[in-house]
């Protein structure tokens, strides 16, 4: 079974907690966006966005699915429903690969496949889940080709003031390099 989440949403909103939650009622509502159930039921995650109406920043969506919070004073929503770091990159890359039946060409590094992998500024199985969601990309591949790198001793993307413009400007250059002639 394959268990597409947004798992940014996978945390308390004064959207949800208002309305939902008395009407779904406590035996219910703890079931809200049941990844770690699925996980250890044997289901496979796959991570996705819903972009435009949610950040396309997938670091936001890692660090929610492993926290089930969206910031340090936001109390977890539903704590037993958190996945491990390691599922939460799954979701995003082979997992995410082989829903698209794209996995015997992408979405791990093996010899065959495409090389298309990002450089973190940090490494994000060890650093405090409360910042991941500020990791930067300070290189991006595609097939091997560099497609991006941040300026040496510049910002690294994810710096910019204006949060979420850097995620538009880089899906605006991977748009461009994939529809090139």
């Amino acid at each position: 079974m394959i268990a597409d989440f947004q798992l940014e949403w996978a945390k308390r909103e004064p959207a949800r907690e208002g309305p939902l939650e008395p009407y779904l009622g406590p035996d219910r509502y703890k079931y809200l966006y049941p990844a770690g159930s699925l996980h250890e039921a044997g289901a496979m995650i796959v991570g996705g966005s819903d972009w435009d109406v949610s950040s396309y920043n997938p670091f936001r969506a890692f660090q929610t699915g492993v926290r089930r919070a969206g910031g340090k004073a936001q109390r977890p929503l539903n704590i037993d429903e958190r996945i491990p770091s390691e599922t939460a990159i799954d979701a995003y890359t082979i997992n995410a690969a082989y829903a698209m039946k794209q996995d015997k060409t992408t979405g791990s590094l093996e010899a065959g496949k495409r090389a298309d992998l990002v450089v973190l500024d940090r490494d994000i199985l060890t650093v405090d889940p409360e910042t991941i969601e500020d990791t930067k990309v300070l290189a991006t591949y595609l097939n091997g080709r560099l497609v991006h790198s941040a300026p040496p001793g510049g910002k690294a993307e994810g710096d910019d003031e204006e949060k979420g413009d850097w995620w538009d400007e880089r899906e605006a250059r991977m748009r461009e390099w994939l529809n090139r002639d």
